[in-house]
């Protein structure tokens, strides 16, 4: 099975901009399946639905690109 091995922006960091969008590189190919991802951001979520266009995938690498930008000090 899939292993997540990296995440971008890394975890912890800081000075990431509000609209960066969140890589996964995983251990070996993946594809999109059905369900979908949920961001949490404190005290707001996002909640993108895995076949949009919101979420990209390629080969082993999942980039996902909020549709709304992260608030002011997410963490």
């Amino acid at each position: 099975a899939p292993v997540a091995v990296s995440f971008s922006p890394a975890d912890n960091s800081t000075a990431v901009p509000a609209n960066a969008n969140l890589e996964i590189v995983f251990s070996e190919n993946v594809t999109k399946g059905t369900g979908s991802i949920t961001i949490n951001q404190g005290d707001s979520h996002q909640t993108i639905d895995i076949n949009s266009t919101e979420v990209l995938v390629n080969g082993a690498s999942v980039i996902i690109n909020p549709p709304a930008d992260f608030p002011a000090g997410a963490q």
